[in-house]
This record gives C-alpha cells, structure tokens and sequence, in this order.
C-alpha cells in the first residue's frame, strides 16, 4: 500500500519529533522575513511567515511548541490557537530569546497543526505542516553581545576629569558595543551632585551618547570623588570616573619660613614665624590661580589654571625645577618649573616633586639619590625629567624617598626606595637601576594617592584604603603593629572595628595618614607622639581613629610633618599636633628654643581665615597652607 500512495506522489512520510506530514502542505508557511539567523545568548530576533489553510474546511490550528521560539500574538498576527477559513491567511509572528534557545540551535520549524477539537488546543500530530527545505528555522546561537560604555570629555576618552570652579561643560557617556544598554544609571555622590545635571536616559542604543553637564561654582567643596554609570547589558558595568574638582584662587601659607617657603618674599626668622593667615606675610606673592598646592620639607609648589607649575623655597637639589645649576639658590618667590605647561595633578615630597601631564606621562625634578625620580638614574635633577614606562597617569603623590601613580585603569605603579616596602611590590628589595616603575599588587580600582615618608595608601574606587610599606608606628593602618608591610593591605575601620569606608579623600606626611570621610567627619592613623592624630591623646594608632574637635562638615584635609588640618564647609580651617613653628594658624608665637612647644591634641580653629577652598594636598613639614577666594 506504502508503495502505491509513493508510486503515486501523494505524500512522502516524514519523522520529526514524532510528527507525520503530508508532502502536499495542508498548511503553507511562506517566510516574510530571512530565517537563517545568528542569534547572540543575550539577544533576541523576530522571524515571520504568511500561513495559509489550504484545505477545504475551516481549521482551528496552533503551533507545536520550540525551544527558545514563543508566537507574538498581536491585532496583526495569528492567535493561538488561531482559526481560519479555507483559503485564509494570518501572519504568524515568532520571537527568538537566545537565551532560552539550545546550544545546537534550532534547524527545523515552525510546524502548524490542527487542533485536537473542541475544547483540546493540543497540536493533532496526524495533520501538521512545516515550511519548505528552505524555508525552515535555520537558527544558530552565538557568544552574547553586549553594549560597552565609555567617558569621554573634551573629545577624548577618559577615565578621570579635573574640573575647575567657575566653569561649565559636558561630559558625554558613550555606547561603543552591540547592544543596546538598559537601566541606566548616573551616580553622582552628594554634595557635588548640585553641580551636575544628568542628560541620560533610562537606555543607551549601540553607536549613541548622552551627557552629563556641569556647573561648578565658587567657592565649592575641593575633593575627589566618583560618577559611576551603571547599566544591565554593558560588559564594563559599573564604569566609574574619576572627577577632581579644583579651587582657582591666591595662596596663603604660614608657619616655617627658614628658606622661603612661605613664598613671601622673605625669610622670617624661626623666632618670628608667619603665625596665621591674619599675618599680611602669609600671602604668597605672585600666585592669584592656583588650583592645587604641595609642600615639601623646605620648599613649595602650585600648580596654576594655566596648567603651569610654580614653587619657591629651597632649591639646594633642584627641587624648585627651574633649571638653576646646582646647588641651586633658593627663591623667596614663585618661580616656573621650566617646560611644563599641561600639568593636571602636583605632588611635593620631601625633596623632590612631580606633575602629572594632560597626556598621562609624569616628569619629576629634584633629588634623585634613590631613584625617586623615575628616570632610571640617581642623578639630581634641576629640570623635569620623564618617568619610564607611565603613559596613563592621572594623579602622582611623592613621599620621602619614592614616588606612586593612580594609573587610568585603577592600578598603582611606585618607583624609588623600597627598604620597607612602599612600593607594594611584595618585597622590601630595591629595584633595578633602569626598570623605575613597579606595579602594586593588589590594587586596581584607584582613585587617588598619598605617600608619607615611607608609607603608601591608595584611596579606592569602592571608598576604602589600602595601605603598604613602613608600620612601625600602625601607619598601614592594619590593626596592628609590625615592621613593615610589603603588599597592599585594607585598611580597617574606625577604632579596629570593621573596614574603614566612605572616604573621600587621603593626605599622608610624616608617618601619618588623615582620611576625610563623606560625613564631614576626619579620621587619621599612624603616629601620634605630637598629636598629629587629633584624638586626644599622644599614643600611637594602627588603626583609624576620629578627630576630635572637628566642626562638621570637613571638606578637604592636609597632613604635615607633626601636625594636620582640616578645611571647613564655612571656609574656616582647624589644624592640631604641634605648633613650634605656628603651623596651626593661632596667631600665638611659638616659645623660644629651650621651651616645649604646644601641642594641641583635638583641633583648633585657624586664626583670620574664613575664606579657605581648598589645602595643601600632600603637607609640607611645618607649614599650612589655603587656596582663599
């Protein structure tokens, strides 16, 4: 009989999924779209055909079931079940979910069967049909696809963004994948989320931007801080940026003046130090734009709206970076740092300073005996010289003998002395001669850095630290008391409890560390045989402890040799620890030589500014300085 129907032609016997066919189709399905696709694992695709009744009675029909295919059902497309006459047709609409299809893909389908009967919409395997050979689902499935976000500022990609008061701009988020992004997120953190409108919707199509734009007045919080955007579908959710918002203002400085460093045109014997802002003498001549400012052990620098770098002060190694033979002579005034122009971030160590340029490579000047310089010798330095091997620098700290920088990607690279392990490199070995810059291990969501005399602490994306190198005094902040410690370790919470977070900002000196927190409130670690921690006491602290004292909200802090400080909401300063050279700004003149000096164990309001927007970024040994509106 089988033979005969064959013989015949009028129909082929065909298996699939337990399903017989006719050869003549009862039910035609004519592709309106292509149905050869490639189908990411996080993707979809919309695949249709024209199906018509081709038999002589009207048939209530649905489709058999496919992995990874569901029916759209719609006013323009078949039901399910649908119905229709002989002769009809209805569109039948399919949506393809890779992420529900099998890794073989689907290579065969749809099949249209009539119903059961009435009341049962089961497909009847007996009277089914499929497409043509080629028309069929020929469905592969693929790798996902995703969006891939980028900041870009000023045209160029970007992964931090200095921004100075007084200005306006945008700063453009971009998709560059696939696939459109969804649920997209701006996080700008408050207070600096008044400065900033959000352009950007709740999805980001492949090839598109949107923008953040800015406004930051003055005067403003002087901090760092990060916008993160977030987004499901985007392979580098959640990308962070890096913003560094920077005062332009005068400088005035007061405290030590031994070599000039007050930047006043004179050298006030230690006796009669510059005591406080009140002093007409601590305005620091020639400087009306400085946006950041650094100090070293007896010499001071700033870095200029211009994107200039100026300093003053003793230039006995070249550290004023003004070309002068050396021993150079020192300078009572700011003089310039001789070929840089396109600074974005300064950073002044004990005798040797650095800048960080608009192209993400750092030149430092000053000593070198160590190799704090980077340049692979240990020559001083008198003129800027280039760092090996950093081209994506975005923020550089010098400490006593070495130096570290926040990379683009959130990585730390240390080049210098290493003799207790602050280059976090795992040993306490010094590095060769001509291989300067060691990466950190550990470390790679960096915001910012700050080294003291031979200790480093990283501020992090997340708004913990971490901290490496000499602990003698706790200065690693680990809880405990040990030599040194080689590798990045977090540090931990307030008073040992936990791990510190919410930090917004970091300043190391000395063998100190004081961190500002987001509420306003200062913590600091390390040692305290001056005060310097602020906490009322003069025991050392491996561990996070508050300062006393504080009128809250701080804004900004700087650490000095033996003493710190903290810039107020109100643009009032309060400083503590020791106070032999003034440095705390009380107006009080220290005692003479054979005397104590005062120590002030909780912090003191600074005598005559009300005005202050931002502080020295790394202290110098025993002066405080301000940028003032």
């Amino acid at each position: 009989m089988i033979k005969q129907w064959l013989k015949a032609g009028f129909f082929t016997s065909l298996i699939f999924s337990g399903v017989v066919d006719a050869a003549i189709p009862k039910f035609s399905l004519a592709p309106l779209t292509p149905t050869i696709l490639n189908v990411p694992s996080n993707a979809s695709a919309s695949v249709s055909y024209l199906v018509r009744n081709n038999t002589s009675l009207p048939r209530v029909l649905t489709m058999q079931p496919l992995p990874g295919i569901a029916q759209v059902v719609n006013a323009g497309t078949c039901g399910n079940p649908f119905y229709l006459n002989p002769g009809q047709t209805c569109v039948l609409g399919l949506q393809v979910n890779g992420s529900q299809l099998p890794v073989s893909g689907i290579h065969d389908g749809p099949v249209i069967c009539k119903t059961m009967g009435p009341g049962n919409n089961s497909p009847d395997p007996f009277l089914c049909s499929r497409p043509d050979p080629l028309s069929i689902l020929n469905i592969s499935l693929s790798a996902a696809t995703t969006g891939h976000l980028l900041w870009v500022y000023n045209g160029v990609p970007v992964t931090n963004v200095d921004l100075l008061t007084d200005t306006s701009g945008i700063i453009t988020l971009s998709n560059t994948g696939i696939n459109t992004v969804t649920n997209l997120q701006i996080n700008i953190p408050a207070p600096y989320n008044a400065y900033f409108s959000n352009g950007c919707g709740a999805s980001l199509s492949p090839n598109s931007s949107c923008n953040v734009s800015y406004n930051i007045p003055s005067p403003v919080f002087s901090n760092n801080f990060v916008i993160t955007a977030t987004g499901l579908n985007a392979d580098n959710s959640p990308l962070p940026l890096s913003v560094e918002i920077g005062p332009v203002g005068p400088v005035q400085c007061w405290g030590e003046n031994n070599t000039g460093q007050l930047g006043n045109g004179t050298t006030t014997p230690p006796a009669l130090p510059v005591t406080s802002p009140a002093d007409p003498l601590s305005v620091v001549l020639g400087i009306t734009n400085a946006t950041e400012i650094s100090g070293g052990s007896t010499y001071t620098c700033a870095l200029l709206a211009t994107r200039q770098v100026q300093c003053w002060g003793a230039n006995n190694v070249g550290q004023l970076g003004n070309g002068a033979p050396l021993p150079g002579a020192t300078s009572l005034t700011a003089v310039n740092v001789v070929g840089i122009n396109t600074a974005v971030d300064i950073s002044a160590g004990e005798n040797h300073a650095c800048a960080v340029l608009a192209n993400g490579t750092v030149q430092c000047w000053g000593a070198n005996n160590v190799g704090q310089l980077g340049n692979g010798l240990t020559t001083n330095s008198s003129t800027p010289v280039t760092v090996a091997g950093i081209t994506n620098a975005i923020e550089v700290s010098a400490g006593f003998y070495h130096t570290c920088a926040v990379l683009a990607n959130g990585q730390v690279s240390c080049w210098g002395a290493n003799d207790a392990g602050q280059l976090g490199n795992g040993t306490t070995a010094p590095l060769p001669q001509f291989f300067p810059a060691a990466p950190v291990i550990g470390v790679d969501n960096a915001i910012a850095i700050t080294t003291s005399s031979s200790t480093s602490c990283a501020l992090l994306a997340n708004t913990q630290v971490k901290c490496w190198g000499l602990n003698n005094a706790g200065q690693v902040g680990m809880g405990q008391f040990t030599p040194s410690v080689p590798t990045p370790t977090t540090v931990v919470g307030v008073n040992n409890v936990g791990v510190l977070s919410g930090i917004t900002d970091l300043s190391g000196r000395g063998f100190h560390t004081t961190a500002l927190g987001s509420n306003g409130l200062v913590y600091a670690w390390g040692l305290n045989n001056a005060a310097q921690l602020g906490n009322g006491t003069l025991i050392n602290s491996p561990f996070p402890t508050l300062v006393l004292g504080i009128t809250p909200p701080a804004i900004d802090v700087s650490s000095g040799l033996v003493h710190a400080c903290a810039l107020l909401i109100n643009g009032q300063m309060q400083c503590w620890g020791k106070n032999e050279f003034g440095q705390l700004g009380l107006g009080n003149a220290p005692p003479p030589p054979s005397v104590p000096p005062d120590i002030y164990t909780s912090a003191q309001t600074v005598l005559g500014l009300t005005n202050g927007i931002g502080l020295l970024e790394h202290g110098s040994a025993a002066i405080s300085c301000a940028i003032v509106s």
